[in-house]
């Protein structure tokens, strides 16, 4: 009586919404339920999903609450980002960029270093390390990347650390200083 998906990692989904049949994905703490749509959902590897919607409406809200807690209805070109229990909203700021990946091009706009990690290991099998917690807080802008050394290259730059690499690991440190003993 249901369709329902869990994800890890990235996936679009162009659902034809079916009343008797409602299509939901579970993806860490949020529940994205299809009002007839198509949308974006991407998992972080650290707890966050973002859904992205491209057309229609979805149902957001955390999977941790009972089922009558609040959904977050989201229209084309909303973005809903599930993250540290909280659920934000940005209303319009859905483009072309956030379908770049289906079509084969890595890009990132105001990312964190938590999807730039997994999307680095998902796309090329690196390990990102990040050695200092200030890189952390800031955000990764790379407007297309087509293939590893670019990838690391233009993430590292975005942010200004330098790169130590060792086989599939990568690791960013701030600019400027040395690797510990």
């Amino acid at each position: 009586t249901t369709r329902s998906v869990q994800l890890e990692g990235a996936a679009f989904f162009d659902v034809k919404h079916d009343v008797a049949r409602p299509f939901t994905v579970r993806a860490a703490d949020a529940e994205i339920r299809d009002v007839g749509t198509s949308f974006v959902v991407k998992t972080d590897g650290v707890g966050g999903v973002s859904v992205s919607v491209t057309e229609g409406i979805v149902a957001l809200r955390k999977s941790s609450m009972e089922s009558s807690g609040k959904a977050y209805e989201l229209r084309a070109g909303d973005r809903g980002v599930v993250s540290l229990g909280t659920v934000a909203v940005t209303r319009g700021k859905v483009n072309d960029d956030d379908l770049a990946w289906t079509r084969g091009q890595l890009l990132f706009r105001d990312a964190s270093l938590a999807e730039v990690q997994a999307d680095l290991k998902r796309w090329y099998g690196v390990t990102l390390q990040v050695a200092d917690s200030a890189l952390m807080r800031l955000t990764v802008n790379v407007p297309s990347a087509s293939n590893r050394a670019e990838a690391v290259n233009l993430v590292s730059m975005s942010i200004g650390a330098d790169v130590e690499q060792h086989g599939d690991t990568v690791i960013l440190r701030s600019a400027g200083r040395s690797p510990t003993p």
